[in-house]
């Protein structure tokens, strides 16, 4: 007797989820396409598409450099289509700049960009202020922060 009034609401809870499974069905979010920039090979050539990029970046991080006054080098990934960098990272480097570089990247203007979109790599480096007390604004500035291409055979991911 036992085994039948168990089996009874079992039974009964089967046949009340399967009224539910078309109701759960309507309510279903769509499908989201996401797409990912991993495998994109990264280029090295941003100064191609980016022209003024050097004097742009010197000109936004002016401050933050001269404030924090750290040295360092700092990698600097993002993708490109169009004009405006988008999925800007910065890695290594000092800690508290890496916030102003990716903000600085983000807001740089390409006039060469690619129709499709691409993956680019540079180095920033920081040299902090050597204390000589040089007058010249514009030459600290210009010494503060330096953009290289970075070397296919340097990077090891």
């Amino acid at each position: 007797m036992n085994s039948i009034a168990l089996r009874a609401p079992s039974a009964a809870l089967i046949l009340a989820l399967s009224a539910l499974t078309p109701a759960l069905a309507q309510n279903r979010l769509p499908a989201v396409e996401v797409e990912s920039t991993r495998n994109t090979p990264l280029r090295y050539d941003v100064n191609s598409v980016c022209p003024t990029m050097g004097e742009q970046l010197q000109e936004s991080l002016a401050y933050s450099v001269r404030y924090l006054d750290q040295a360092g080098e700092m990698r600097v990934e993002f993708d490109l289509q169009g004009q405006v960098p988008d999925k800007v990272s910065a890695t290594g480097g000092p800690m508290d700049l890496r916030a102003p570089v990716r903000r600085a990247v983000r807001w740089l203007h390409c006039s060469n960009g690619p129709a499709n979109k691409q993956r680019y790599a540079f180095l920033v480096i920081f040299k902090p202020d050597d204390g000589s007390g040089t007058s010249d604004g514009a030459n600290r500035q210009a010494q503060a922060v330096t953009i290289q291409p970075l070397q296919v055979l340097a990077l090891k991911d």
